[in-house]
């Protein structure tokens, strides 16, 4: 009941969530949600967590993830698996070009250069990324050879 909820329970929400080992973030969203579902009472119990800086769970902050050459084999064995082409590309471009995802989705095949073995990428998140161009090492010339054909 909304006279049961305070910032206590907020707490053992918290507390408990994590022994469930969910991460952090998700806590802190889901806390969130909850307090803008309360409306007034939920601002109050969040301008009181945040003064004792129990409002917001501290996450990690992981900028990536270097996979080891076995991890990397893996992905791209279960991903050739698949009944698309597409998720094996996508990887072996992710693995080898280092674009984001976002760019990976936007290329298209007027942005590889097969003659000269490049690749141009086109809208970028920086307008310093936008036009730059990848050369396309020999796992990549592979696969997309494989895939053209």
């Amino acid at each position: 009941m909304l006279v049961d909820f305070n910032q206590a329970v907020v707490v053992k929400y918290q507390n408990d969530r994590l022994e469930e080992k969910a991460a952090p973030k998700t806590i802190n969203e889901e806390v969130g949600f909850l307090l803008r579902i309360l409306g007034e009472p939920g601002d109050l119990i969040r301008l009181h967590l945040r003064k004792k800086k129990r409002l917001k769970l501290k996450t990690r902050e992981v900028i990536g993830k270097a996979y080891s050459e076995d991890e990397k084999q893996r992905m791209l064995e279960e991903a050739a698996k698949e009944r698309s082409p597409h998720i094996y590309l996508a990887l072996t471009l992710a693995l080898n070009a280092g674009m984001r995802d976002g760019e990976i989705k936007r290329l298209t095949w007027a942005q590889i250069r097969f003659d000269k073995k490049y690749l141009a990428v086109g809208r970028a998140k920086t307008a310093g990324g936008e036009g730059r161009t990848i050369p396309l090492n020999s796992a990549l010339f592979a696969v997309f050879s494989d895939y053209v054909e």
